[in-house]
């Protein structure tokens, strides 16, 4: 039975890939130079860097909407395309989520660098309203602004017996960016140094300090932008799931971690009430639970993808047959994690 199934569902494979469009032949293109040109993929959406609409495109995440409007993908996606187009989708996801946890911690070592830095310079700063020469600070920082703004501080300090008919508007001039500082470290970033000065330190200072506040709001906005793009790709990948007519179930150690709503229409069990329980409950027994195990894994063990047919139960109890098609999650069977895509054929067959 096991070598049938396999014969049957690369048989079925085959024949699936002869029928497929070609993006080159569809839009007569000429672009050698696109990674898709001829290519033995017809899935030319899983390509990053193809010339569409004569333009070099990023990733699929970047240019999926066209990619939907697109006929070669609507006549080429299938339950195989699908399950690379969600793979690919999970893989570029992992990566922008990897890239916002290190930004995230870049940010908050920034915070604490700014935090103790500014701290440094405030009591410099007021060593200096005082009239204290002999005040230093060390200017090492990983802000570039921050250590200008340290140095100046120091020069400050250095320069101090020039400045002493100038104190009073030093002190003031100093005692407003001392505040200004103090108010952007509560998080009111549109705060800036306004006014002008004759004093070319105290100009220095302004718009040193105003640069700094600028760009700590850029950054924290682009983080910002960068987290609604991780809710945008969570809803994407749902809405992708979502769209699939054939159940489609995450496992782990045999156990059903997710499953869109598909699976209602071919199992009759609703995703809420699948995840966390073993597949155990989509077979007609035990000894067939036991097969399907030993007959996929060892598969999965040497090949990413398999499809083969096998038995199965819905929830009422009706018996059906389905095309299983597999796919492992990651670069090998790690947990035995893998995406099944369950596809009732039951009709055909009986055709």
């Amino acid at each position: 039975m096991q070598g049938t199934a396999m014969k049957t569902g690369e048989k079925s494979k085959k024949n699936t890939e002869i029928s497929k469009v070609k993006c080159w032949e569809v839009f007569r293109c000429k672009e050698k130079d696109c990674p898709a040109y001829k290519s033995k993929n017809p899935r030319c959406w899983l390509f990053t860097g193809t010339h569409c609409r004569e333009e070099i495109q990023g990733q699929f995440i970047e240019k999926i909407e066209m990619c939907f409007d697109c006929n070669v993908f609507k006549k080429n996606i299938d339950t195989l395309g699908m399950e690379k187009t969600c793979l690919l989708v999970n893989t570029q996801f992992k990566e922008f989520t990897r890239m916002v946890r290190e930004r995230d911690r870049e940010l908050e070592g920034l915070g604490m660098d700014l935090s103790i830095s500014l701290s440094e310079v405030f009591e410099a700063l007021k060593k200096i309203a005082k009239g204290d020469p002999a005040v230093r600070i060390d200017e090492t920082s990983r802000v570039e602004l921050i250590r200008q703004l340290k140095h100046m501080v120091n020069l400050t300090a250095e320069n101090i017996g020039e400045m002493v008919d100038q104190s009073h508007d030093i002190a003031i001039g100093l005692a407003e960016h001392f505040d200004l500082l103090h108010r952007v470290s509560k998080g009111e970033l549109q705060a800036r140094a306004t006014g002008g000065s004759n004093i070319e330190l105290l100009e220095a200072l302004k718009n040193v300090s105003n640069t700094m506040i600028e760009n700590i709001d850029k950054e924290i906005k682009e983080h910002q932008r960068t987290e609604a793009s991780l809710r945008e790709m969570k809803a994407l990948d749902a809405s992708i799931l979502s769209a699939i007519p054939n159940a489609v179930m995450g496992l782990r150690d045999r156990t059903i971690i997710f499953a869109n709503e598909s699976v209602r229409h071919v199992f009759g069990w609703s995703a809420e009430e699948l995840i966390g329980k073993s597949t155990r409950v989509l077979y007609r027994s035990d000894e067939d639970y036991k097969e399907i195990g030993k007959c996929l894994y060892p598969i999965l063990a040497v090949e990413r993808t398999h499809s083969m047919e096998f038995p199965c139960r819905r929830k009422d109890g009706k018996d059906i047959l389905c095309m299983l098609t597999t796919a492992v999650i990651g670069e090998r069977v790690t947990n035995k994690g893998i995406v099944v895509v369950y596809e009732d054929i039951t009709e055909r067959r009986d055709v």
